[in-house]
């Protein structure tokens, strides 16, 4: 069954919203503590923000519920997802995080050593930085999302067998795992399952947002519609964000994590609700994956410009990162569409 074209409209629109919250998160302005400037920072780079990638999760597990829909063959259909997947996550993956190496760390190394510095050639990346390490994320960061993805593509069936099985109540479980694990990594002696179960290779919170786009898919999150006034779930949402921002003023940092995972839902609820139906222009809509594989090429350069240091040029700075990666994307396009068939996975 063909998803409803408003629906399709919503997801495309809030994918680019979602991307540029994605820019909010790298730009990490230093900000007074507790100053007005560091509230408006925690409540959008550590806040709203957050829920761009658990957005991503869930309309992947949910796109690819509808292809794996349960009945004969399903063996032959995850296969081919399982290929196409390889085109449409891996190859980029292993393009751009190279491309980053090669423009942070080879690039000026011999344009120095052109220079007549005597500079020594950067190291090879690590397991962990190629992406090919359980945890940790690649060397370019974002792309711990698409090795996550392309993992839970692969273990997608075991997602779908514990649905069946369980009549969708495994979401609880994870929900519960999600909520107790995560909100642990300001401990330093939890490090390493911070890493794992927020960026790792296949991490809890993606683990649990994927598999409720299954379900919403496969009908196992239920079928009766939410009666929450979008806007009172937005306002909850930005409610417990701000009640978060005070918790880490005040040194409570678990306390933070707690109220930042149970403001996710309402966000995510009050978004989806709230952002038009209407088509968004392609030129838009169609560079939301190239804008997250991008936009950190842009971030070093335009950091150095003299913005100032207060909010306004916070954003300021954000806005001209996703313009640049915007401009970028559509460039590459317009060159050469072939090329950017194998850059942006098809998209």
């Amino acid at each position: 069954m063909d998803i409803a074209p408003a629906n399709s409209n919503k997801i495309g629109n809030l994918a680019i919203v979602c991307s540029f919250l994605v820019v909010l998160i790298h730009c990490r302005p230093q900000f007074d503590h507790g100053s007005f400037a560091w509230y408006v920072k925690e409540m959008t780079e550590n806040g709203v923000s957050e829920m761009a990638v658990p957005f991503f999760f869930v309309v992947s597990g949910a796109m690819l519920g509808r292809k794996l829909a349960r009945g004969e063959g399903m063996a032959n259909r995850w296969g081919r997802e399982i290929f196409k997947r390889l085109k449409t996550l891996v190859i980029p993956f292993f393009i751009w995080n190279a491309l980053y190496w090669l423009a942070t760390k080879l690039g000026p190394f011999l344009l120095m050593r052109m220079q007549g510095a005597q500079v020594e050639c950067p190291m090879l990346p690590t397991a962990s930085q190629v992406g090919l390490w359980y945890t940790g994320c690649p060397f370019l960061t974002p792309l711990w999302y698409v090795r996550a993805l392309f993992v839970l593509v692969l273990v997608s069936p075991l997602l779908l067998w514990a649905l069946e099985k369980t009549g969708g109540y495994i979401l609880l479980l994870l929900f519960a795992l999600y909520g107790i694990v995560c909100p642990y990594y300001p401990m330093p002696e939890w490090n390493a399952l911070k890493d794992f179960a927020r960026v790792g290779i296949l991490p809890v919170l993606g683990v649990f947002y994927f598999s409720f786009g299954l379900a919403i898919s496969t009908g196992f999150a239920g079928s009766r519609p939410v009666s929450l006034s979008p806007w009172l779930s937005l306002g909850i949402g930005l409610g417990l964000l701000f009640l978060r921002a005070v918790c880490e003023d005040a040194a409570f940092p678990m306390g933070a994590c707690y109220l930042g995972f149970f403001a996710l839902p309402f966000l995510l609820y009050g978004a989806w609700r709230l952002v038009p139906s209407g088509k968004w222009p392609d030129w838009l809509v169609k560079n939301a994956f190239p804008v997250f594989l991008v936009h950190k090429y842009c971030l070093s350069p335009i950091k150095k410009l003299p913005l100032g240091d207060g909010v306004f040029s916070y954003l300021a700075c954000a806005l001209l990162v996703f313009a640049g990666a915007l401009f970028a994307a559509n460039v590459i396009r317009r060159l050469s569409p072939k090329c950017a068939v194998v850059l942006f996975g098809g998209r």
